[in-house]
């Protein structure tokens, strides 16, 4: 029996580089935001950009050859402007011939009951941060999208997979910004500069 082309293909990719902290916890840093997706017909705030920030864990569960999944579990973020907050838990996929990641997970607005969200975005390459989007249902009409990158690393505040000196300056002009919540306490403070900067020398 001959192998398909397609499986060869699968099996001859290296598996994405996917780090996975002691405390599987990642961070979502800039860009991530949250925007607006109005179906063709409705009215809705389809201008909407917010910062968005918070963290999720993120366990390994299963791996082979072409594929690691993963499950999501306390999912907290939050809109930086309207502190409006996002949690939930779901599963997380990454691999595949384009290197693609998926994401199906239950999101809860504000503590409202839980809409379900599948999503995806295709990751070129190897990488070592999440980089994904996520749709959750909020009307017949609409849906916010969460656009999310996160790092493993908390001091890599720029989620370039590294912890540089560029991250010292990207994290001062956003705590000057008053988006430099180091913590993740919903507060931007002088204590996150001692946050920030003891994860830095750690390398963390």
């Amino acid at each position: 029996m001959k192998t398909p082309l397609a499986a060869l293909l699968f099996a001859s990719l290296p598996l994405p580089a996917l780090a996975v902290p002691p405390n599987n916890i990642y961070h979502v840093r800039a860009p991530s935001a949250i925007g607006e997706s109005c179906l063709l017909g409705c009215t809705c705030d389809s201008q909407r950009n917010e910062p968005l920030r918070g963290s999720f864990a993120l366990t390994p569960t299963s791996s082979d050859s072409i594929l690691e999944s993963f499950s999501i579990t306390n999912i907290y973020l939050r809109g930086t402007t309207s502190n409006q907050s996002f949690t939930g838990n779901g599963t997380y996929t990454v691999g595949g011939l384009a290197g693609f990641q998926i994401i199906s997970a239950d999101i809860s607005i504000d503590g409202a009951p839980a809409s379900h969200a599948e999503s995806g975005r295709t990751a070129y390459g190897p990488h070592t941060a999440v980089d994904m989007t996520i749709n959750v249902p909020t009307s017949a009409c609409s849906s916010t999208v969460l656009d999310i990158v996160a790092t493993p690393l908390a001091s890599d505040w720029n989620a370039d997979g590294e912890v540089t000196t560029a991250d010292i300056f990207d994290f001062i002009n956003s705590w000057l910004a008053g988006d430099g919540d180091a913590d993740e306490d919903g507060r931007t403070t002088a204590s996150d500069i001692f946050t920030f900067l003891n994860a830095w020398l750690a390398g963390q």
